[in-house]
């Protein structure tokens, strides 16, 4: 592996190697957009009361899929958890209708909300300091 212009393996802090192994800079610019895409999902939870947490995402991916390949990936993976995440609150709402199932519809909502606040605030905090996150579920639809 080459340190590509960099002496004796002598990276800089915010160097970070590639899926190829090459260690690259990532702009600030790049690194704040690539934050609110994932703080974005927060942000929808509060304004649209749950129902649109994937549209963050989704708009970040749209402004940014070619101008920046970090901030492309980060508003993938999260729309991508977010499209998950909206499927099993699919699934729960229609428990929550049968009798048996509300128990079941209330834990799944429970476990749904945790994973997305602990989840997105990692990929928040890991985005600003130029790391990539992998969201633990994710439904690949954009990349």
């Amino acid at each position: 592996m080459s340190n590509y212009g960099y002496p004796n393996n002598a990276y800089p802090n915010n160097a970070y190697p590639n899926q190829y192994g090459q260690h690259y800079v990532i702009p600030t610019e790049d690194r704040s957009a690539a934050a609110l895409a994932h703080g974005s999902t927060l942000i929808a939870l509060v304004f649209s009361v749950g129902s649109l947490p994937f549209l963050g995402p989704l708009v970040m991916w749209l402004l940014y899929k070619d101008r920046s390949p970090y901030v492309r990936r980060a508003a993938a993976n999260a729309f991508n958890f977010n499209i998950w995440l909206t499927l099993a609150n699919v699934v729960a709402w229609i428990l929550v209708f049968t009798i048996i199932g509300s128990p079941v519809a209330a834990i799944i909502f429970i476990v749904t909300t945790i994973m997305q606040v602990w989840c997105h605030l990692r990929g928040t905090l890991k985005s600003l300091q130029g790391e990539d996150y992998r969201y633990p579920f994710q439904t690949r639809i954009l990349s």
